[in-house]
């Protein structure tokens, strides 16, 4: 995790969880580079993130920009850019 430019997350279980846990904890409190960590499958993820918005960012646990750092995406091309940013249009 310590070299990495991105992460990706896909569906998984109670491992990966607390490692996307950790990697944006890493990023929010400054103890590594902010990369992104990019949720793949908008429908598998979209409960934890509404029940993070309802919980966790209205009881003031968590900023609002906090919420940036978890894109999530169902397209592997839009996955791609928001892990290393969209391709130049000169390309």
């Amino acid at each position: 995790m310590k070299d990495c430019a991105a992460w990706s997350v896909c569906p998984a279980g109670c491992g990966t969880l607390d490692e996307r846990c950790e990697s944006l904890t890493r990023v929010q409190t400054g103890k590594a580079l902010s990369f992104p960590v990019v949720l793949c499958g908008g429908s598998y993820w979209a409960g934890l993130v509404r029940w993070i918005q309802a919980r966790v960012l209205e009881e003031g646990l968590i900023s609002r920009g906090d919420m940036d750092l978890i894109p999530i995406s169902d397209s592997a091309d839009e996955l791609v850019d928001l892990a290393v940013g969209p391709a130049s249009a000169g390309a």
